[in-house]
């Protein structure tokens, strides 16, 4: 349009035509007065009630159309030109890999004993003998779908690689067997003596309880195990685990078991410590394992193992049978297992699993098909409990919990429980008050960090054995420690994340017995215990009652004591800290050593003994 035409300004222009810019300002004052015109059309039309609103004129449309300005007048809203259409984008929807989706389910129902183990023809007679010797006639359901899994997975030659796996099951429902049973049996075979598996927990305790079922299970075949523990010196550990022959180092172990940090020790600091023949690699945990940043532990052993790895440039591989049984098929098979196995793709990506497979629990029977795409997604992110487990909840003020778990306790006659609380101050203090209250005819102990190793597993043993009825910890027991016939446990305080209420009740119904949890809530805690149940997929709990029973003057008089007991412990603290810092060796102060002057240096005169001495004189004589 001319009135849009950009032009150069030509001097000659405005004599040879001086009437064109009276041309151009009427034309435009006639559309703006047609415009004018359209808009009080619009506005009348609006007030008719025959004519729609949302109908626009002929006329209207033809303009719109055409026109490249818009007049906007007061209180009319602000017209968008063109024909888009502004929607709402939809919300991304949550999309899980294949193997996330679809995984093997396991029942968490742990009484269904109906196949015994001779008759499973997978297992080897020696791991039959070693079952019994456990007291193990039947398996448990996650048991009967890894193990031959695993071992059928294995019965291809190379350079055909096992996939991967990941379990997600119940606590207590088998899993250190699930995958200490087939390495074993797979390892019986071999000739050298060479580190083929390696198996890395998170916590100590978990480490020793874990070899103590490896030994269990290679009795009567040539394995050797290793636990590393701080409990042996590193330079001890050294000579277990290697050892040299003709100027070379060799391994003394096939199996270890391990923590993170003392495996970063081993492979920074121990010569002829090699992993390069590694066929077993086991994080049980793993949940805890891949948050835990320990020396970046995967880091280093990745690095191990791919030192003498040829690389190639790019995507240029050469896909040949030598090639795939050498080099690129030395991978470890790796096995994770958890009760709370995380389902974040980013999480599992930092694993570099190879084409994963993944084993999981859940509540009901569950049978995927093609079309039945709900189901799948209810399966990921739900951690699972036994189908034996009972769980409770009960209400109470928070000034008044102590004195409800004394009801709990004396109403329901627990004798072996298990209480939980948040830290290990509130462990001793509550234990303090418990035995103070129950008197003699309950003993309650407390199973802190403070103490030292040897004292908590004495009090443990005393718990096995029924001498001691109730241990109150913090949350270092909450990790796959396996205590015996635990009946009732108990979370004084309300666990921050549904990973440690899962872990905690997971120290009772295990192997199948019964168990019953019971967690205390105040009214305030109340809203954050129902979004943590929500989390895991579970219904609303039911609550246990106490009685209306006062004991408000022997709860009064044990508080009395307690605080004298912290006065007293505080000063005992005191007095200990003095002692140390008295007993602390001052560093001696140097004397500086100051030449003599010329003039008065003096000649130091040879000391002989008293024989030699007296045995001159006598030659003199």
């Amino acid at each position: 349009m001319e009135l849009f035409d950009v032009k150069r300004y030509a001097p000659g222009q405005k004599q040879a035509d001086p009437g064109r810019e009276n041309r151009l300002l009427e034309k435009l004052q006639g559309i703006i007065a047609e415009k004018k015109k359209i808009l009080e059309e619009k506005q009348e039309k609006h007030k008719e009630p025959s004519v729609e609103k949302d109908q626009p004129a002929e006329h209207e449309i033809e303009e719109s159309e055409e026109e490249e300005t818009v007049i906007q007048t007061p209180g009319e809203t602000f017209k968008i030109l063109g024909d888009e259409q502004f929607a709402e984008k939809e919300k991304v929807k949550r999309t899980l890999p294949s193997w996330l989706s679809h995984p093997v389910v396991i029942s968490n129902d742990l009484t269904q004993k109906t196949e015994r183990i001779d008759d499973m023809p997978f297992l080897s007679p020696e791991m039959r003998e070693n079952l019994k010797k456990m007291g193990i006639e039947t398996l448990f359901p996650v048991q009967k779908q890894v193990i031959p899994w695993i071992l059928d997975a294995h019965a291809n030659p190379p350079p055909f690689r096992p996939r991967d796996i990941c379990v997600s099951a119940p606590t207590g429902s088998g899993k250190t067997i699930a995958f200490a049973l087939p390495i074993i049996q797979l390892l019986m075979q071999r000739t050298t003596q060479k580190i083929r598996a390696l198996v890395v927990l998170p916590v100590r305790e978990l480490a020793a309880q874990v070899f103590t079922v490896f030994k269990n299970l290679s009795k009567g075949t040539n394995l050797n195990c290793l636990l590393f523990s701080p409990n042996r010196s590193f330079a001890e550990e050294q000579k277990y685990l290697v050892k040299e022959v003709n100027g070379k180092m060799h391994s003394r172990v096939d199996i270890i078991v391990t923590t993170a940090g003392r495996l970063v020790e081993h492979l920074c600091g121990t010569p002829g410590f090699c992993l390069k023949d590694l066929k077993f690699l086991v994080i049980d945990e793993a949940d805890r394992i891949m948050e835990q940043i320990q020396n970046d532990w995967l880091y280093h052993l990745e690095n191990h193992l791919q030192k003498d790895v040829q690389h190639f440039p790019g995507r240029n591989i050469p896909v040949s049978l030598m090639t795939l049984k050498g080099e690129l098929a030395k991978q470890p098979h790796k096995l994770l297992f958890s009760a709370t196995l995380s389902s974040d793709p980013e999480k599992l990506e930092n694993m570099k699993l190879f084409l994963p497979k993944l084993f999981t629990s859940v509540a009901t029977e569950f049978k995927y098909t093609e079309g039945n795409q709900e189901a799948s997604k209810e399966l990921v992110g739900k951690f699972t409990t036994p189908a034996e487990l009972t769980e409770k909840i009960c209400e109470t003020e928070m000034e008044k919990k102590p004195l409800t778990l004394f009801k709990l306790i004396t109403e329901n006659s627990w004798r072996r429980f298990l209480c939980f609380t948040n830290n290990n101050i509130a462990a001793n203090r509550l234990t303090f008050v418990l035995q103070k209250m129950l008197g003699d005819g309950l003993v309650v102990k407390d199973l802190s960090a403070n103490l030292k190793k040897n004292a908590r597993m004495a009090i443990l043993s005393k718990f096995a054995a029924g001498k001691v009825h109730g241990l109150v910890s913090s949350d270092a027991l909450a990790r796959g420690i396996d205590l015996p016939n635990v009946d009732v446990v108990v979370s004084y305080d309300c666990p921050r994340h549904i990973r440690t209420y899962i872990h905690r009740i997971g120290r009772t119904a295990r192997a199948g017995r019964p168990g019953t949890a019971v967690t205390l809530i105040s009214q305030e805690d109340r809203e954050m215990f129902k979004k943590i149940l929500t989390t895991a997929g579970k219904s609303p709990l039911q609550d246990i009652k106490v009685s209306s029973e006062s004991h408000e003057e022997k709860f009064s008089s044990v508080l009395v004591e307690l605080n004298k007991y912290l006065k007293d412990e505080k000063k005992r603290m005191s007095v200990r800290t003095q002692k140390d810092e008295n007993t602390m060796k001052k560093p001696a102060l140097k004397r500086k050593k100051v030449d003599p002057e010329p003039g008065k240096l003096k000649r130091k005169k040879k000391r002989l003994p008293g024989k030699e001495i007296r045995a001159k004189k006598a030659k003199i004589n």
